[in-house]
């Protein structure tokens, strides 16, 4: 694996922040075995969007949001508990990282995914 892309490349730098917030969110209390299984279901899908996968990037995008309304919809039911704000926070920052104009740009070259005014 080439390690100067991942030091110097702009998407690189977004990824490895969204690695260390998948990270995070394995390590909230409470969420059990299954945090592990979506830690290493989130890495392989971050080193597809490396790749440049559109595919991986809409996925992980998706699984975010689903993850953050979900907590969201927790909190409402269930009084807002610290490791459930911590979930939902964590998952708009993944979010937000993916939807910065340098990812997307990344993952969508054909302009598929460009915003309006964006070039």
């Amino acid at each position: 694996m080439n390690t100067t892309w991942w030091r110097t490349h702009p998407v690189a730098h977004r990824l490895l922040a969204v690695l260390v917030c998948e990270l995070l969110l394995a390590a909230v209390p409470g969420r059990g075995f299954g945090a592990l299984l979506w830690l290493a279901v989130d890495v392989w899908l971050v080193t597809r969007v490396r790749r440049s996968s559109w595919t991986a990037w809409i996925v992980l995008l998706a699984l975010s949001v689903l993850a953050a309304g979900f907590g969201i919809a927790s909190a409402v039911l269930t009084g807002p508990a610290l490791s459930v704000l911590a979930v939902v926070g964590l998952n708009v920052a993944v979010c937000a990282l993916l939807l910065t104009p340098t990812v997307r740009g990344w993952v969508g070259r054909s302009g598929l995914l460009s915003l309006p005014g964006e070039h």
